[in-house]
């Protein structure tokens, strides 16, 4: 997996998996091929360029939560990171 300076989503999927961009997330869409034949694996990702939602920003804020929702339509992932400080 290569080195991202912010989280991100990535996923290595079934033949054919495409992630849709523009798309309904608020990340920054990286590779858009999911499908885990192609280029070595690597799979789709779309990247939070937020500092604050992980390492010691996101701790010192007081952490948070990530949800996600895996069905036969879509995989969801939701951050729900604290506006209170530790």
């Amino acid at each position: 997996m290569p080195f991202l300076p912010s989280p991100a989503l990535l996923l290595t999927l079934l033949l054919g998996c495409i992630l849709t961009n523009p798309g309904n997330f608020t990340g920054t869409a990286g590779a858009i091929t999911c499908d885990a034949s192609i280029n070595y694996n690597t799979g789709c990702g779309i990247v939070d360029q937020s500092i604050a939602s992980f390492g010691e920003t996101f701790n010192e804020k007081g952490g948070g939560v990530y949800a996600m929702k895996w069905d036969e339509l879509s995989i969801d992932v939701c951050a729900y990171i604290s506006l209170f400080g530790a």
